[in-house]
């Protein structure tokens, strides 16, 4: 299996990185970069591309058989920006699927967010969310995965005090406390997610795939 992967140097992408590159079954990785990435990994080959041009995208991904998308920003990375926000979380993955769907890609594989929902009206991120989804969905890939996580474990390269707290102390309290039917809002490690991103896209029959926190655990342990 030939993939790409789109936001490698995230949370959740570099994850899947580490998960792709030590898979058996995944020949090449091929890297879809804003910026040179350095590598020396035999699977990992970088592609600098720019991922605001639909026509990109194309060439990119073709022979390939599936594709990860796992990028995102924040209002503060963006200065405040929901049009420029939106370049980012919505367009990206939409040219990704669009040209995945025109290169006879058989997978698609995206991290979302629980929660996501394109009727919403008063949650930008989580409306924002729900459009991607339905514009990912639009088109004709065989096998489409969403992943829903909610709050994600993880170290990332940028330093989020906050957030490190909160893992720390705030959400395994908030987890504990959680009633079994609102398993969807427990959090996940970002390893997690990725390993089931993969092991859905090798293991799932065709079709359009959420992936919540039950669903996310279950395929992200050793067969």
């Amino acid at each position: 299996m030939n993939v790409a992967l789109i936001g490698a140097t995230g949370l959740t992408g570099s994850e899947l990185l580490k998960v792709l590159s030590a898979d058996d079954a995944v020949a090449s990785v091929r890297l879809l970069v804003r910026r040179p990435f350095a590598s020396e990994h035999p699977k990992i080959e970088v592609h600098v591309v720019d991922l605001a041009d639909p026509e990109a995208y194309r060439t990119a991904l073709q022979g390939y058989d599936a594709v990860f998308v796992a990028i995102g920003t924040t209002m503060r990375k963006v200065h405040g920006n929901k049009n420029a926000y939106r370049r980012i979380d919505h367009d990206i993955p939409a040219h990704a699927a669009a040209a995945a769907a025109a290169q006879g890609l058989q997978a698609f594989g995206m991290v979302s967010s629980v929660g996501a929902n394109a009727n919403l009206r008063f949650n930008f991120y989580l409306r924002l969310k729900g459009e991607t989804e339905a514009s990912v969905c639009r088109h004709a890939i065989p096998k489409i995965l969403l992943a829903r996580p909610s709050f994600l474990v993880g170290l990332r390269t940028e330093y989020r005090p906050a957030e490190r707290w909160a893992q720390l102390l705030m959400v395994p309290l908030l987890d504990w406390l959680l009633p079994k039917r609102m398993s969807r809002y427990h959090s996940i490690t970002a390893q997690a997610v990725a390993r089931a991103l993969v092991a859905g896209v090798k293991a799932l029959p065709t079709g359009h795939h959420i992936l919540e926190y039950d669903q996310l655990k279950a395929l992200s342990e050793p067969a």
